[in-house]
């Protein structure tokens, strides 16, 4: 049988953390921050096992 985990990350108190601006691979307006204060401040909501059924 094969199951499915969900993993989210997200920012609870995003307004906090400055974003620096800059492009995608497309060209892309994107704002991203700062990877230290992120990974800090992230926290993570999971889900799972699920099971995943007629799956090939």
């Amino acid at each position: 049988m094969r199951e499915l985990f969900l993993r989210v990350g997200y920012l609870p108190d995003a307004d906090a953390i400055p974003l620096n601006p800059g492009k995608d691979a497309e060209g892309t307006p994107v704002q991203t921050p700062p990877y230290g204060p992120a990974v800090t401040a992230q926290r993570v909501l999971d889900s799972g096992p699920l099971p995943v059924t007629g799956a090939k």
